[in-house]
């Protein structure tokens, strides 16, 4: 077995290792969900990036919260309704400039009363560009 150590830094600091590859074949990324797409769902074009190996570096994290990211796209938020920007990479290469996705915490409403708080996992992503 092999794997990846990456020479640049992608997290100041950090030495990323990882399984061989550049990220996440393009159809694995979620398209839908309890908590909407990956981040990365809007960035792609099918057929076109079908079988290419996309991934997001974050380059600015969100100021109010804790953001958890998984190599495929999806990801966890714990905070207020806030934003983060990110890179998109398509076969190892940078594509376009960074984007910025806007985290929207919406509550869901009980069926037999008003509205509940939201739980740290209910949260709408939309990503502006």
């Amino acid at each position: 077995m092999s794997i990846r150590v990456d020479s640049s830094q992608w997290i100041v600091g950090a030495i990323v290792v990882g399984n061989p590859g550049l990220g996440v074949r393009a159809e694995t990324i979620p398209t839908t969900g309890d908590h909407g797409p990956g981040y990365l769902f809007p960035s792609l074009e099918f057929p076109e990036d079908t079988g290419r190996e996309v991934a997001g570096r974050i380059v600015r994290w969100p100021s109010a919260g804790a953001l958890t990211v998984y190599e495929d796209s999806s990801f966890e938020f714990v905070g207020t309704e806030d934003s983060f920007d990110f890179q998109v990479y398509v076969d190892g290469i940078a594509a376009g400039a960074p984007q910025t996705a806007t985290i929207q915490i919406l509550s869901e409403e009980a069926s037999s009363g008003p509205a509940q708080p939201p739980s740290p996992h209910q949260a709408l992503r939309s990503a502006n560009f």
